[in-house]
Parts: structure tokens; sequence; C-alpha cells
């Protein structure tokens, strides 16, 4: 399947790009691929301070405002990244969430890849390095708690 670039002339290949460690009964058909763009917007708004502290105090209510599915709840509940991905949210909005709940960009690649961080991080030309989108309003950052936790 292939779609004109921006200047309409080169075409770009639009299939499935994913690791082939991914089943592709994963990917999910263009509607509900479509539907994770109400989704993303969702975590798109976590850059807005009173999105964001709504969904740290209470997120079911935070879900409930936000008129988020069961599976939507679920997937931003369990930080299944991988999923939110099949699901039709771009990365970029995985950032915001993890920025939230504390989770470093490096501890979403692991979880994607079904790995832990270390075994992630031995994989990287820079190994110790963490980053995350998370504004100077997060405060410290624990990164050892949030390995605990969900990746």
């Amino acid at each position: 399947m292939t779609a004109h670039g921006r200047g309409g002339n080169s075409p770009v290949d639009l299939r499935c790009s994913a690791p082939a460690s991914i089943s592709r009964h994963a990917t999910l058909p263009v509607q509900q691929a479509s539907e994770g763009a109400s989704h993303g917007n969702y975590l798109h708004r976590m850059v807005e301070p009173d999105h964001r502290e709504a969904f740290v105090r209470d997120p079911e209510a935070s879900f409930e405002a936000a008129g988020l599915s069961d599976e939507e709840r679920d997937l931003i509940r369990r930080r299944d990244w991988r999923r939110l991905l099949h699901y039709g949210v771009i990365f970029f909005m995985l950032e915001k969430l993890g920025a939230v709940v504390g989770v470093s960009n490096l501890h979403i690649y692991a979880a994607m890849r079904g790995e832990t961080l270390e075994a992630f991080q031995r994989t990287r030309n820079a190994p110790g390095a963490l980053y995350s989108v998370a504004g100077k309003s997060a405060g410290k950052l624990d990164w050892d708690s949030a390995e605990k936790g969900n990746n």
C-alpha cells in the first residue's frame, strides 16, 4: 500500500513496519485506529496542568469526564505502550503519559520490546542515559520507583 508524500510525487510505503516479533494480528482496522485519535487527544491534553492534575488526582474520574471507552481506560491503566500504538496513539502521546506517571522514554521503549530497562540499555550507545518530556513542574523524577511499577 502506498500513498504520495508531502510533495505528492514520491510514493510512501504504508505497510506495517512493526518488528517481526509483533503479531500481524495485533494491528487494528482503520476504524479502530482512527478511534485512537480521540484517545491520543486525551493523552495530548496531559500538557495542560488542569487535565494532568485531574488525571493524577483521580484517573477514573478523568477517564469518565473524557468519555474514554473501557478498552482505552484499560490500556492507560496498564500502561500497555505497545497496544496503545496499535490502537492508533502516536508515540509522542505515550511520552506525555510517561512524563506524568514518572516513566522515562527508555522505560517505554524497553516495555514495548518486552525487556527490562537494564537489558534494553545494554543495546544502546549510551546505556546509562534516561530522558523524558517531563517539564520543570514535574520536579525530581524518581526513575527507580518507575522500575518497580509499570514500565
